[in-house]
């Protein structure tokens, strides 16, 4: 019989938390060995900074584990080209979040309703915008794309009802 075995994660990681105070023990407490040093294997830095270790640390540790590279010019730069392709990424993704917004605020409840309606009488659906197969939950269990799309519409229009 195996014993389970608890998976580890650093809680600054999971919380994103940029800066650590060292000098907060409240916070480091279950991070402390019992001879006072700090364990090394839970705070090495963030994702991206450039940090000084022993390179028998870095030899034997960090890099076969492949939680670092070497600060070269040529991975500084490799780095720096990936930070900004993974920023226009999420910069347009925030744009496409925006414009599906302002669609649904172009189009009117009435228009909706219609639009819901004839598609869904032509699939010989529910009028309520779901199919058979769907669940109204909140983890999105939907049998098709246009139903959960009606779904959202649905959601949307009556968030704008609470607010007015």
């Amino acid at each position: 019989m195996r014993n389970f075995r608890r998976r580890k994660f650093c809680r600054f990681t999971v919380e994103k938390i940029h800066h650590i105070d060292y000098k907060d023990i409240v916070l480091l407490k279950n991070y402390i060995t019992e001879n006072g040093k700090i364990v090394p294997s839970r705070i090495t830095g963030n994702p991206g900074e450039q940090i000084n270790v022993k390179p028998g640390y870095a030899r034997n540790f960090l890099f076969p584990n492949h939680l670092a590279i070497t600060a070269s010019q040529e991975n500084i730069k490799y780095f720096e080209y990936n930070r900004k392709q993974l920023e226009k990424k999420l910069k347009h993704e925030e744009s496409c979040n925006m414009t599906d917004e302002v669609d649904l605020a172009s189009q009117s409840e009435e228009e909706f309703r219609q639009y819901s309606l004839s598609r869904h009488q032509a699939y010989a659906l529910p009028i309520n915008g779901r199919c058979y197969n769907c669940e109204e939950t909140t983890s999105g269990n939907f049998c098709c794309v246009e139903c959960r799309e009606d779904w959202e519409k649905r959601k949307y229009f009556e968030r704008q009802k609470k607010v007015d």
